[in-house]
């Protein structure tokens, strides 16, 4: 099972330029931005591998360093155990750019390991579920 979610993760988080990217929802305010890549859904057992990719409207600082790293936008992948309405982040890039273009500034995809959290109903997370999972 690792290596079939190591490669789906590669070859998507490797290929953003050629990420079908389609718009899940803008936040009111036209800050942010939320896509999906419905070509790399990836379907196994009662699981789903899904990418999205959330675009600002101008740079974001990271917090966390103690040097100035300014990023654009944000891929993510996320998993989602479909039945029991859970998810985990299992990778991601920080781009300089929009859309996942420009360098990546910071990124991991080594997230196999990470918690299993509840889908929140009021979240983005949760649209994606929904699309993911085929959820109405």
């Amino acid at each position: 099972m690792h290596r079939l979610t190591f490669m789906a993760l590669i070859a998507t988080l490797s290929s953003n330029a050629f990420a079908d990217w389609n718009k899940l929802h803008s936040s009111s305010d036209g800050f942010e931005t939320v896509y999906i890549d419905n070509q790399s859904i990836l379907r196994k057992n009662q699981g789903v591998i899904i990418s999205c990719l959330v675009d600002f409207n101008r740079h974001q600082q990271i917090e966390e360093s103690s040097n100035p790293m300014f990023y654009k936008s944000i891929s993510k992948q996320f998993e989602f155990d479909c039945k029991k309405a859970q998810y985990r982040m299992i990778a991601y890039n920080y781009y300089s750019d929009s859309m996942g273009k420009g360098h990546i500034i910071i990124g991991d995809s080594n997230l196999d390991n990470a918690a299993w959290q509840l889908v929140n109903a009021h979240s983005f997370e949760s649209d994606i579920w929904r699309v993911a999972c085929d959820k109405k």
